[in-house]
């Protein structure tokens, strides 16, 4: 990401009470423990290892999708 990394990013949305409550998930190829408890101590809600072929990151953005948008209800953001 240009400019900012993610845990950058992540906290600029937590901190900011209009975007707060937007739903955050790190895609990330670290698998290190270090990042991951820092991912949620900023508010993520899931850390997510980026698989490294075509068809596992197809099936993981389709389960973000069955889970994130047809699954889970969420805060209105106003």
């Amino acid at each position: 990401m240009p400019k900012k990394n993610g845990f950058e990013a992540l906290s600029f949305i937590k901190s900011d009470m209009h975007l707060k409550l937007i739903p955050c998930l790190l895609l990330s190829t670290s698998r290190s423990n270090d990042d991951i408890q820092k991912a949620y101590a900023l508010g993520a809600n899931s850390f997510l290892c980026k698989p490294f072929d075509f068809n596992s990151m197809v099936k993981l953005f389709q389960s973000i999708n069955t889970f994130w948008i047809e699954s889970a209800d969420l805060p209105q953001i106003r």
